[in-house]
């Protein structure tokens, strides 16, 4: 019997534990899968997605979580509100999940954090920043964002409101409208590629998505 393949899409993705964790998953459930790691650039993604059709999924990573959606053929409800990709199954058809801000507030809540109430502040307004400012204001939280690029934390803000009709705050990276706004918040999430492999030392060098 063939095994079933999966893998991880980003880029870079050495650092990445993700096919420790399923490799010992697939041990431990005895299922017959593999899980393989793929270092796909930009540039690259929509000839490794034509290709893709041999797996039976693929979870995605920086920076694909919103450029993978124009190579899938449908969306979770989920997916399809928060416009970003974190898991695809492929079937018959290739579909798009997205359970990073659930993720996001199940962590919360191991922790002793409950969304509902509390006052987050996201920085990025890229796919995992989407999904958890998404979720959070669903689920009860009073959420501000911030982005290097500020537009888009404009625009992400504008989407959840035109959407769910939740109010989001923009906030600025100026020193003193930053330090404000963390004197102000309970939680502050970081979902951008800040201390990512390989700078896990440089934060200055890298940039919010």
């Amino acid at each position: 019997m063939a095994k079933e393949r999966f893998g991880l899409i980003g880029h870079p993705v050495r650092h990445s534990m993700s096919a420790v964790m399923h490799k010992a998953a697939f041990k431990k459930l005895k299922l017959a899968c593999t899980y393989e790691l793929f270092d796909v650039d930009e540039k690259s993604l929509g000839a490794f997605m034509k290709k893709s059709g041999g797996f039976r999924g693929l979870n995605v990573t920086i920076p694909h979580k919103v450029g993978v959606i124009r190579y899938l053929d449908e969306l979770s409800k989920e997916a399809e509100l928060i416009e970003a990709v974190n898991t695809i199954s492929i079937d018959d058809k290739k579909v798009g999940y997205n359970t990073d801000g659930v993720g996001c507030v199940k962590a919360l809540k191991g922790g002793g954090i409950k969304a509902a109430g509390s006052r987050m502040l996201v920085l990025g307004a890229g796919g995992a920043a989407r999904a958890v400012a998404y979720t959070l204001a669903l689920a009860g939280a009073d959420v501000s964002v911030a982005n290097r690029t500020q537009s888009k934390a404009v625009e992400l803000s504008s989407d959840i409101k035109a959407k769910t009709g939740f109010v989001v705050k923009v906030v600025s990276l100026k020193d003193s409208d930053l330090k404000e706004a963390l004197l102000e918040n309970d939680v502050l999430i970081n979902a951008t590629s800040v201390g990512m492999h390989p700078n896990e030392g440089e934060p200055q060098s890298q940039k919010a998505s």
